[in-house]
């Protein structure tokens, strides 16, 4: 059987430049008995996104430490819902050992935040190690998409400019447990930060008018669940 000879294309932020992560895209190299798979990288500057895959696959890529503090700022919930909004399947990639130890956030914070990407807002966080795990889970999945699905590849969305309690509301409201946008007005309202809500005990939501035990048990759990991707 002759040998199959794919290259699959990349579009990636210029901003990656610095973690090593085009460079390790364009060296990517994958070969079998029967197919030589090779990239084609295109840099660019991204208004949503880090990589892009095919038009419907966005990868947004996090360190461990850009995760948190992407957190602390509030940024990551918006990129999260500019990924939801353009594309169809957005993807976090998250790179490192862990996001808890760092720059002492409280692990009940984070454990909100990665419930919030992947409960409220349905987008799977696939984990690496390092940056040549990324570049070699990116080329898998862009394979897969161009090559087994036919997926053209295209750039799409612009960057959204929510104001902070939009996006203090957006966050709360993504926990799911029947907490909506006005639900979850009420309980910034009431506990002053988003933070404050995430680690916010069941008797202290039950102080909370329209919040009855069986809502903030449901809130809890999700919040409080052991994540396992």
């Amino acid at each position: 059987m002759a040998m199959k000879e794919l290259v699959i294309q990349i579009i990636v932020d210029n901003r990656e430049a610095r973690s090593g992560l085009i460079d390790e895209l364009i060296s990517y190299k994958y070969e079998t008995d029967t197919v030589k798979l090779s990239t084609n990288v295109t840099v660019a500057q991204l208004e949503v996104g880090d990589i892009i895959c095919s038009d419907q696959v966005c990868i947004e890529r996090k360190t461990c430490a850009d995760f948190v503090d992407s957190f602390i700022s509030r940024d990551i919930f918006g990129q999260m819902a500019d990924m939801s909004r353009a594309y169809k399947k957005p993807i976090v990639i998250l790179e490192g050992d862990s996001i808890f130890g760092i720059r002492n956030v409280a692990p009940e914070a984070l454990r909100g935040a990665l419930t919030g990407i992947t409960v409220g807002f349905g987008i799977p966080i696939i984990p690496t190690r390092n940056v040549s795990q990324t570049s070699a889970q990116i080329a898998t999945i862009t394979r897969r998409e161009q090559f087994r699905d036919k997926r053209s590849i295209s750039i799409h969305g612009k960057r959204s400019h929510m104001t902070m309690p939009q996006r203090q509301v957006y966050v709360v409201a993504a926990i799911g447990a029947g907490v909506g946008p006005v639900m979850a007005g009420t309980l910034l309202k009431h506990f002053k930060s988003v933070e404050a809500v995430m680690t916010a005990s069941i008797d202290e939501l039950m102080e909370v008018e329209g919040i009855g035990k069986k809502t903030a048990n449901s809130i809890r759990e999700i919040i409080g669940s052991e994540y396992k991707s």
